[in-house]
């Protein structure tokens, strides 16, 4: 038997603003943004700058879990 990965996605109707997709979504567009920023904290909300978004993390084959750091 073969060794198969299934990726499993939520139904487009079960998505929410707690699912990252969608959260990254709203984030992205300012007018959206801003929305869900200003309902949440009831306050206007002035401009709105994109600093970063998050990034992947590529993990070294070869690493081992240590606490030192390298400069």
């Amino acid at each position: 038997m073969e060794n198969q990965t299934t990726t499993k996605f939520k139904p487009w109707e079960d998505l929410d603003i707690t699912d990252d997709f969608i959260f990254t979504r709203v984030m992205r567009n300012k007018k959206l943004c801003r929305t869900l920023l200003e309902m949440i904290l009831k306050v206007k909300v002035g401009k709105i700058k994109f600093l970063t978004s998050h990034h992947a993390i590529q993990i070294d084959p070869n690493a081992k879990g240590s606490s030192w750091m390298y400069i």
